[in-house]
């Protein structure tokens, strides 16, 4: 896992210990990213013209 999925894999943790049970974000459809974010464990809740609206349960 690269640095990017080593930063996302902390903030979900701390997110966790902070007492959220769930994390949204958006993210263009054409971003790379998108992908990595399936991958992770995240859904698509949402669906805009050129966006994805995505949530993680923790």
């Amino acid at each position: 896992m690269g640095i990017g999925g080593e930063m996302m894999n902390k903030f979900l943790l701390l997110a966790k210990r902070n007492g959220y049970n769930a994390v949204s974000l958006s993210v263009d459809k054409r971003n790379r990213a998108a992908g990595f974010y399936l991958k992770i464990g995240f859904v698509i809740i949402d669906e805009t013209g050129t966006a994805y609206t995505m949530k993680k349960v923790l």
